[in-house]
Formats: structure tokens, C-alpha cells, sequence
């Protein structure tokens, strides 16, 4: 599915329009908001909001997740015939899929490191220390308990060279291959390996 995302009236609705009729039966193609709930939950998990309109995206749902692509260029200036390219390109296989990623903080030298979609390849994936990481969401309230305790726990293992405790905000932040559906959740990457353990943060003894 193809979503343009914009408000109010524009030329822009034409020239899509326009590109969706040749492309008929290839895709289906839609129109959203941001405002209304369900707009603006979509709107945010594709990367759009009010100061950054209007954006084209195109959804491919899996039985795990979805995958999203973006238009690259600036939408408003963007023709008939480069909506059609940018189409075509997805179902070639062309395109590589978007993630969404908050930008990294200037200082990060807290107890507790901050990861974003951006910087979580090289703090957790390819990191030579250990990392103990929580994934977090901002509406969860448990995480908050969780995140007190790391807290403390970092602050004891401050001199412990090898160990790197972090957090990562699962609803601002994505990576492939990434999956985190509870929370809070906390996973133990070890050192230069894939091998990941997963804390049950269910039982009050681990808290």
C-alpha cells in the first residue's frame, strides 16, 4: 500500500492521483492525515508529523511486522512520473527498507547509555563489551521501575570495563531484525556473539 500523508488542498494530489491510475492493480494507494488517532499513529510510525508534510510511503505488511519505504525526493516537487518510479522500484526490490530512528544525544555519559535506531549496530550488535539493554517505551510505566534499578546497578558497576548497560526506546526507535512486543523487556547481548538473554522482568526478584 501506497500513503501519501499531507493536509489540505495540493497540487500534489493530482500529480498522485495521476500516477496511480497508471499503476492500477499494482498497488493500492491512499491518503492520510496526521491528526485523527489512527492517522497519527500511522503518521508516527512512518517517520511523518505536521512540520515535515507532505511524505509518501509504501507499506509491505509481513506476518512479523512491516516493512516501510520512503519517498527520497522532496514530494512537493515530485512528477507523475516519479511516483511511478518510485513504485516500480519497490516491487522490483530496488528500494531499501525505512527505519525510524531518534537522532543521537551530543553527550552520552550517563550510567545508563542511551541507543537509538541509529546508533544500535554499534552499541549492541557490534559492541566488544557485554551489553545489558532495556527496551523501553515511553507509555510504559513498569519500565520506569526497571530503569531504576539499572540505574543502580550501573552506578555499581561503573568500574567494571567489560559491561555496558544501555536503553533503547522501542516506539521512537526501529531496526531490522529487531522484535520487542512486551515491556519492559531486558536482553543481555554478550560480547562479539549473537548469543542474547532474555531477563524475566515478570518476577519481582529480578527487580
Amino acid at each position: 500500500m501506497a500513503i501519501l500523508f499531507l493536509e489540505g488542498d495540493s497540487p500534489i494530489r493530482k500529480v498522485y492521483e495521476e500516477a496511480a491510475a497508471q499503476l492500477k492493480g499494482d498497488l493500492l494507494f491512499a491518503y492520510s492525515g496526521v491528526v485523527e488517532s489512527y492517522q497519527k499513529e500511522i503518521a508516527h510510525l512512518s517517520g511523518v508529523n505536521r512540520k515535515n508534510l507532505p511524505k509518501l510511503r509504501v507499506f509491505n505488511p509481513l506476518s512479523n511486522g512491516v516493512l516501510k519505504y520512503r519517498y527520497e525526493g522532496d514530494v512537493n516537487e515530485m512528477e507523475v512520473e516519479d511516483v511511478v518510479e518510485f513504485i516500480q522500484d519497490y516491487k522490483r526490490g530496488v528500494l531499501k527498507p525505512f527505519y525510524r530512528s531518534l537522532k543521537p544525544p551530543a553527550v552520552n555519559d550517563g550510567p545508563i547509555k542511551i541507543v537509538v535506531g541509529k546508533t544500535y549496530p554499534e552499541f549492541v550488535l557490534n559492541k566488544q563489551e557485554d551489553v545489558l539493554v532495556l527496551y523501553t517505551a515511553e507509555w510504559c510505566k513498569e519500565c520506569k521501575k526497571v530503569e531504576h534499578t539499572l540505574l543502580e546497578l550501573a552506578k555499581h558497576c561503573e568500574n567494571v570495563k567489560d559491561l555496558v548497560i544501555a536503553k533503547y526506546d522501542v516506539y521512537n526507535n526501529e531496526n531490522e531484525g529487531l522484535a520487542v512486543d512486551d515491556f519492559p523487556t531486558v536482553r543481555f547481548h554478550a560480547a562479539n556473539t549473537r548469543e542474547v538473554v532474555a531477563l524475566d522482568t515478570t518476577k519481582a526478584d529480578n527487580y
